[in-house]
């Protein structure tokens, strides 16, 4: 029993050390694109591949994610928020988006993580409409 007893403490102070009690909430800009260049600067940038299919079948698109910049300058707990005119081009926006690294800004000295969204575009110069990922459209 003491042995029971000795492991489960054991395991709860190492779950407990085990997190980050400095780890910062991610301050919320998804609201302007401008304020996150207050607290980051892109400085490895990445293009989204068009797919193959989408090309195939002459189609236009876009997707929007929502992402963290985190204190590392990298891009975490990516979701898709919007995708038109399906979910073709998902799986490229997301490895563009993957690639992606920030610098913090001068005046960003803590390295603040943001909450911020990226809108991708694909579009074919011989195809007519685009599809519209604003999100004041969702």
């Amino acid at each position: 029993m003491k042995k029971i007893l000795l492991f489960a403490t054991t395991m709860l102070v190492i779950g407990c050390s085990s997190t980050d009690k400095n780890a910062v909430a991610p301050l919320d800009l998804t609201s302007s694109e401008e304020l996150v260049k207050d607290y980051w600067v892109l400085s490895e940038r990445a293009y989204p591949s068009y797919p193959v299919s989408a090309a195939k079948r002459k189609l236009n698109g876009c997707v929007v994610f929502q992402y963290v910049i985190d204190s590392e300058g990298e891009p975490q707990n990516i979701k898709t928020i919007k995708f038109l005119p399906d979910n073709t081009f998902v799986p490229e926006g997301k490895k563009a988006l993957k690639k992606l690294r920030w610098k913090p800004s001068e005046s960003n000295t803590s390295a603040q993580p943001v909450l911020t969204t990226v809108e991708w575009s694909f579009t074919l110069d011989d195809v007519a409409g685009t599809p519209d990922c604003k999100l004041e459209s969702l």
